[in-house]
């Protein structure tokens, strides 16, 4: 007995200086035999000879999970789920306290550490039982598309260690890369080993395969539909891997704690950003914070208790709007603080500055330069430090740089000639309870570049000149413009011709064009020709237009006969009885155009026997009546022809007509002196009309003598009845004095000449059956002549 205590103090003294470890598997049944605590520490003595009631084991604490006899024994007193009883943790075991008394004096406390061991009882897990992706056709060897990771939630090392594999009949097309995150879970990335090309295939179906490490191992899959179109090739990218926040323990709920921002550079859907708690961040973080999905803003839900958790963790991952999405998860350090709150200070510099809140940039500047470096100060710590920054213009934004510095950039391109001065608002607010807000504002002012040619008012230019107008004329002015400022606005004019020395115009700088001598429509009545007009910018700018000019006619030319082509000309006529009247034809020309060059034609000396006549508008001579045998004979024509212009210029033509009269022609006795006849009885006409005039006169006057003389024997009525007489012999004394003086009639023949007669090519039909004229000669002309007539001719009386 005594030799067995001995051995019993002997062992228990050594197993006091170590920890016992046992290994339960979880998931089994309450009341399984962990293990024996007297057997580990080596009691083994004979139960039959000793007194087992020297030695109990008592357990310390409640027996929530385990539960031990007094003989030493360890079991589970109910199912053990290792997943829900150690979350993440690389081994999971609990530690209980057992009291062990010897011979009921002599205590010790063992600490015992009971390891749960893990069965590997879950599968790996895709989000998604299938996806798909997009390649572009043209993606290289080595593209990578990211892929869901699988989740195996047991939390043995080996059973949630997970490995992947590619299943697909394209093995040297697709491979499969895998890499860790920052929270340690899996980065998955499928890989081209050589480029797609559409036309050949355009879709490629495969399976990725999740195996975890368990014994036995378990699997999980998820089918992959790859398209070859275009690829959502970038995940979201945070600016930082760690945020560390502090705010006010006041702070407002409507107001975000912290404002996440992750940058795509695809675009589209593809660069639209959601968030979401990644799965790391713990209950307590979740249930103190909310998370805006679409604007990444973290807020608090409500008032911080005093002895609650000042510090909190949130994994925040991003995802962009790709199928499938990419994501990047950041980590967003919290800590609750309470200061002062101090407004934010914004301090910016320009890059080339005028004053203090003015810069300069140029015209032709790039988007995405930058014109000045912003730094923002806020003393003030947590929340009431983090400051937020906004620029929202057009043209210019606001780029991040780093903690509270930031960077101004052109946004869109300028255009002075729109706009040369802008004004931008530049706000930034702290999170602060209350939040402060400072605004500073500044000037962006533009330099011209000659960026913009000039522009003609109009696309051609037409005008009209007359001719024979004196050298340096003005013909025109033609307007362009230039919105350029400087040297880019100032224009010069340029005529453009191959035969400048002959060429008959020229143009000022103020864009009036001349003429440099006197134009003769008559020698050309045309000219077309270009105009360039350039800036005198750096690099000059210019355009060009086409310009007509259109010489009007002055009536400069005098008609001059073609036929015949003399001045003087014979002809023999022989005249048959009812043989036709015509005789030659008068045939003129006149270079001025239509307007003025409308002629006529008619006898102006020669026809003193009215025998013959001249057609105004044919020139057609022929005979103007019956012709007898005594009218032959020679006689002499002076033949005129008259144009259409103002003032009127004519020509004469002389023609011999040496007229021999067929016998069978009748005969009438020559009157030569039937002109003086015809005189003679207008004498004796004039007489008879005065002699009728007198004594119409005579018989006035008796006639009245008698009235006058019969009134005065009247009463006062007949006097007054006399008076009306006086008046009526007034009336009639004055008629007498009219018709003793008569006057002269006059016939006012219109000339050849009519100014408002409508200008027609001579070659055409004017009047038919027009009469011949004959002219006499005026007394003085009044108008400039031209042609071999040295005096105007004037229609006879």
């Amino acid at each position: 007995m005594l030799l067995s205590a001995c051995i019993l103090m002997l062992f228990l003294c050594s197993c006091l200086c170590s920890n016992l470890t046992f290994y339960v598997a979880e998931e089994q049944d309450a009341g399984t035999l962990v293990g024996d605590i007297a057997a580990n520490l080596n009691l083994n003595y004979d139960k039959q000879t000793a007194d087992t009631s020297l030695i109990s084991f008592n357990l310390i604490g409640v027996a929530d999970l385990f539960n031990v006899t007094k003989a030493g024994k360890l079991y589970t007193t109910q199912k053990l789920d290792a997943e829900s009883l150690c979350v993440y943790d690389t081994q999971c075991f609990k530690m209980i306290r057992v009291i062990f008394r010897e011979n009921r004096k002599n205590e010790n406390f063992l600490k015992i550490k009971i390891v749960i061991q893990d069965v590997n009882d879950y599968s790996p897990e895709f989000p998604k039982g299938e996806i798909y992706l997009r390649f572009l056709e043209t993606d290289g060897e080595g593209t990578k598309k990211f892929l869901l990771n699988a989740i195996d939630k047991d939390v043995g090392e080996a059973n949630s260690r997970i490995s992947y594999q590619i299943i697909n009949d394209y093995e040297g097309t697709f491979g499969l890369v895998t890499s860790k995150r920052v929270d340690g879970t899996d980065n998955l990335e499928i890989v081209l080993k050589e480029m797609l090309d559409r036309e050949v295939q355009e879709t490629y179906k495969l399976q990725i395969i999740a195996t975890d490490n368990g014994v036995p191992s378990r699997r999980g899959k998820m089918d992959v539909q790859i398209s070859v179109i275009d690829a959502n090739d970038n995940p979201p990218i945070f600016s930082q891997n760690t945020y560390n926040v502090f705010i006010n323990s006041s702070h407002r709920i409507d107001k975000p704690v912290f404002v996440l921002s992750a940058h795509d550079l695809d675009y589209g859907d593809n660069s639209k950003i959601s968030y979401k708690f990644g799965s790391k961040t713990s209950e307590a973080a979740k249930h103190n914070f909310r998370l805006n999905e679409i604007t990444g803003e973290i807020y608090h839900k409500g008032k911080f208790s005093l002895g609650e958790n000042q510090n909190y963790k949130l994994f925040v991952e991003a995802r962009d709007g790709g199928k499938p999405f990419l994501s990047s998860i950041t980590l967003v350090h919290i800590s609750i603080v309470s200061k002062h709150n101090n407004p934010p200070v914004i301090e910016i510099s320009f890059v080339s500055r005028i004053t203090e809140e003015t810069t300069v940039i140029s015209e032709d500047i790039k988007v995405g330069n930058f014109i000045a470096f912003v730094k923002v100060t806020d003393d003030d710590t947590g929340e009431n430090g983090e400051v937020e920054c906004q620029l929202n213009h057009p043209k210019f934004q606001l780029q991040i740089l780093g903690s509270k510095e930031y960077k101004i950039t052109v946004k869109e391109a300028v255009d002075r000639e729109k706009n040369s001065d802008f004004r931008v608002t530049m706000a930034c607010e702290d999170n602060g309870s209350p939040a402060l807000r400072s605004i500073k504002n500044f000037s962006v002012k533009v330099t011209d570049v000659n960026d913009v040619p000039p522009k003609f008012s109009k696309d051609s230019f037409r005008f009209l000149i007359k001719e024979n107008e004196s050298p340096n004329f003005p013909v025109g002015y033609m307007e362009a413009t230039d919105p350029d400022e400087g040297e880019g606005g100032k224009l010069s004019y340029l005529i453009l011709n191959n035969h400048q020395n002959l060429f008959p115009f020229k143009i000022s700088n103020g864009g009036f064009i001349s003429t440099t001598t006197s134009l003769d429509r008559e020698i050309k009545d045309f000219y077309q020709f270009q105009v360039l007009v350039k800036d005198n910018g750096t690099s000059s700018l210019n355009s060009t237009t086409n310009v007509t000019v259109e010489v009007m006619d002055v009536n400069d030319n005098a008609p001059y006969f073609t036929s015949p082509n003399v001045e003087s000309v014979t002809l023999n006529v022989h005249y048959l009885p009812l043989s036709n009247n015509e005789i030659t034809v008068f045939k003129a020309s006149d270079k001025d155009t239509p307007r003025n060059a409308f002629l006529k034609y008619g006898i102006y000396q020669g026809n003193d026997k009215k025998l013959f006549a001249l057609n105004s508008r044919t020139g057609v001579l022929s005979f103007a009546r019956m012709v007898y045998q005594n009218d032959a004979g020679e006689y002499k024509l002076v033949v005129l022809v008259e144009d259409s212009g103002i003032p009127v210029l004519s020509a004469t033509a002389s023609a011999t007509l040496r007229l021999t009269v067929s016998n069978d022609a009748p005969k009438i006795k020559a009157t030569a002196e039937s002109s003086d006849k015809d005189w003679i009885d207008m004498n004796w006409m004039i007489i008879i009309v005065a002699g009728v005039v007198i004594v119409s006169v005579a018989i006035v006057i008796s006639v009245t003598v008698c009235i006058i003389k019969y009134c005065k024997s009247k009463n006062r009525l007949s006097a007054e009845r006399s008076s009306s007489s006086n008046h009526s012999q007034r009336e009639m004394s004055q008629l007498i004095s009219d018709n003793y003086h008569p006057a002269t009639m006059v016939r006012n023949l219109p000339r050849m000449h009519n100014t408002n007669a409508s200008f027609i090519d001579p070659r055409t039909e004017f009047f038919h059956g027009a009469p011949s004229q004959t002219w006499r000669e005026c007394k003085s002309p009044s108008s400039r002549q031209r042609g071999p007539i040295p005096t105007p001719i004037c229609p006879p009386n």
